[in-house]
């Protein structure tokens, strides 16, 4: 008995960990894509994960919403930070901070929902 709550327990931990790892693809493929649209540079190439929670899906199942960070910089001398959020594998929201805010006014940032906003994307005019 006590080696089935074992393998249970191992199975479970597995999972988790192969499931972050789809996430976490996820998640830098969402950021490349939102950085190319917005015409900024993904700095590093790279997103950390900073908060895992419960919630539902679309579809109303259970599922693992895990934020992802990730630096980006506009003409190479300066750092903004952004956010991806994902809901088991696939891509939410994503959020850059606004380039208006100074970054060097505090060194703790606060969380991305109180420092940024979603940057709309127009099509370009059609002038003729």
């Amino acid at each position: 008995m006590n080696e089935l709550i074992l393998l249970t327990l191992i199975s479970a931990a597995l999972y988790l960990w192969y499931s972050g790892l789809k996430a976490r693809e996820c998640a830098l493929k969402a950021a490349r894509h939102y950085c190319q649209r917005a015409s900024v540079q993904l700095l590093d190439q790279t997103v950390q994960v900073t908060r895992h929670r419960l919630t539902r899906s679309s579809s109303g199942q259970l599922a693992i919403a895990r934020r992802y960070g990730f630096e980006y910089c506009t003409d190479g001398d300066d750092r903004y930070q952004g956010s991806v959020e994902v809901i088991g594998h696939r891509a939410g929201s994503v959020w850059l901070q606004s380039r208006e805010s100074d970054s060097t006014e505090s060194s703790s940032a606060p969380p991305p929902e109180t420092t940024a906003r979603i940057i709309p994307f127009k099509p370009p005019s059609q002038d003729s």
